[in-house]
């Protein structure tokens, strides 16, 4: 919708307010439509309701130095450029998303050193293993004894299944 510049003052002076739709008028303000729709009712904003085909509409009274400076702002592609608050919090968020990014290349390369002495590790077990050497079992792996009267060290269920 087109602004409408009110009429002139009786004195004949250039009008000082442009309406504008509630919309636009929170992006001219730098507040919320739903900021922009209480100061109407408590009448902190000035503005008048008119009919459209569409239903009624709000038009804000804007002053007309504000209303102009949008249009200055606006880039190429139609978009209003962000308030400075926006800017910041998305600096920060930046700041921050950068640190995480240098921790998680810090935690990398720590675990590419453990993942370097672990391969290193395997490849002198395996070394050892092809020299004909068999390296000691883990404590874990070790198994307790054959019990008396259970030859050749397999198990009841072993000596069950395959004989």
């Amino acid at each position: 919708m087109t602004p409408q510049v009110s009429t002139p003052a009786a004195n004949g002076t250039a009008p000082r307010t442009t309406r504008l739709p509630i919309d636009d008028a929170a992006r001219v303000l730098g507040i919320s439509r739903a900021t922009v729709r209480r100061r109407l009712r408590s009448g902190g904003l000035k503005g008048a309701q008119v009919t459209t085909p569409h239903g009624a509409k709000w038009l804000v009274d804007v002053p007309t130095h504000l209303a102009a400076a949008p249009a200055e702002s606006v880039d190429t592609q139609g978009e209003s450029n962000p308030p400075a608050r926006e800017v910041e919090l998305l600096q920060a968020h930046v700041d921050d998303l950068r640190r995480q990014l240098e921790d998680r290349t810090r935690e990398v390369g720590q675990l590419h050193t453990l993942l370097a002495q672990a391969h290193a590790r395997l490849l002198t077990v395996s070394q050892v293993s092809t020299l004909g050497e068999s390296p000691a079992p883990p404590a874990h792996a070790t198994q307790s004894a054959p019990q008396a009267g259970w030859p050749e060290g397999r198990r009841w269920w072993q000596r069950l299944l395959w004989g």
